[in-house]
């Protein structure tokens, strides 16, 4: 009798895990992007963490690489779509570009955002196998979107739209969690109660 006591109560607990398991599983997961620290072809340090409560786009490119220079020319509309209250935009540079030659693109193309070397091995954090490659973050510092291609700003601004509803991780479910405890503490003591009168019986 205590074995099989012992098995009910075994079966009883895994259900309810895959309960609490499945029960908390509405809301797909998303990644923290990982924070870095760079410095612009202004000599300017920046902090990817420092702009939490705006949405914000890094762009992975070389200046050798005709499709980023078209992915540049939507960047000037998003510009114009989203102040820089709402969007920050860094485009930082995984080629031999130097910041000379960064400075001398960004006025021969009119960029009015932040350019940057990858000094920090950010191409491998971010697994960038392509150029470009586009990183939309959200408010919170959630990974929104990954592009690995050119994408017109009319995409972009919807996306970057969205990303404004920043991501909320899953939170314990306290109610929930208190009611499983119950039902456990019911089913423990149905299962004693039956051992003990099996026991008085024998």
């Amino acid at each position: 009798m205590y074995v099989k006591g012992v098995q009910i109560t075994s079966f009883m607990l895994t259900i309810i895990s895959v309960f609490i398991l499945v029960s908390g599983s509405g809301n797909s997961q998303k990644w923290l992007a990982q924070d870095f620290t760079l410095t612009d072809t202004d000599g300017n340090t920046f902090t990817l963490s420092d702009h939490r409560g705006k949405v914000v786009l890094i762009d992975f490119f070389a200046t050798s690489s005709p499709p980023c220079w078209m992915l540049h020319e939507e960047f000037k509309s998003l510009r114009e779509d989203f102040g820089e209250e709402e969007l920050v935009i860094i485009s930082i540079s995984l080629g031999t570009d130097t910041n000379e030659v960064l400075r001398e693109y960004k006025s021969m193309t009119g960029a009015n955002w932040t350019f940057a070397r990858d000094t920090e091995d950010l191409a491998i954090s971010y697994t960038v196998s392509h150029l470009p490659t586009i990183v939309v973050i959200d408010t919170n510092g959630y990974i929104h979107t990954v592009f690995d291609d050119f994408v017109d700003s009319t995409e972009l601004a919807s996306d970057i739209q969205d990303a404004r509803t920043g991501y909320e991780p899953p939170q314990a479910n306290w109610a929930l969690l208190l009611g499983v405890l119950v039902i456990l503490a019911v089913v423990v003591t149905v299962i004693y109660l039956v051992f003990t009168k099996g026991e008085r019986g024998s």
